[in-house]
């Protein structure tokens, strides 16, 4: 019994999650295609809409705090 969890079990999390990643295939007006703008500064979509992309990770954190302080 044992040993059909250990076959099964893999193969039911992997059907899963074969059946959940699928690709999106209507139209979306609202994701175009993104490019770099004319002044090279900013990021654009589609339509020439300039945005801003703020990504931020926490590399200050191992550096400048100790555990506590980062709980």
């Amino acid at each position: 019994m044992l040993r059909n969890l250990s076959i099964y079990i893999p193969a039911l999390v992997f059907s899963f999650t074969i059946s959940a990643c699928t690709v999106f295939r209507g139209k979306n007006d609202r994701l175009t295609p993104l490019r770099v703008s004319a002044n090279k500064h900013n990021l654009e979509d589609g339509r020439g809409k300039p945005f801003f992309w703020l990504g931020d990770t926490g590399w200050l954190l191992f550096s400048k705090l100790n555990r506590e302080e980062a709980e």
